[in-house]
């Protein structure tokens, strides 16, 4: 496994943080890919007055898209959905070290995060 993942990935997937669920008020989930695909994700966000003020995720595949999946959980909270959508796959491939041939990780988070914020929100 090391040899395949960066130590900022492997860091990361170890320490995950955000794992888990949230339900309740103001909660919105998103999911993409699948198990079938070797990744699925699913993104849980609870929004207040437009800020995400919490976000977990439950993730199915390899260490660099769980890393993928709670570093844009960590980098949503706190900011709009036009603010979480906005983060660039460069920076978190940078900040993964990732190479090109793990883009597909963090894209299925990001499809995950638009699947969540295009929800109805739950009350």
């Amino acid at each position: 496994m090391a040899a395949d993942h960066s130590a900022a990935t492997l860091q990361r997937f170890r320490a995950a943080g955000h794992r888990g669920r949230l339900s309740g008020e103001g909660v919105v989930s998103g999911l993409a890919g699948s198990r079938r695909q070797g990744r699925a994700v699913a993104l849980d966000l609870r929004l207040a007055q437009g800020t995400i003020v919490e976000a977990r995720f439950r993730a199915y595949g390899c260490p660099a898209t769980i890393a993928a999946a709670d570093l844009v959980c960590e980098r949503s909270t706190g900011g709009t959905a036009a603010e979480a959508l906005a983060l660039p796959v460069a920076e978190i491939e940078a900040a993964l070290a990732l190479t090109p041939a793990r883009r597909g990780c963090i894209l299925v988070v990001q499809d995950a995060l638009r699947v969540a914020l295009a929800a109805p929100k739950q009350s």
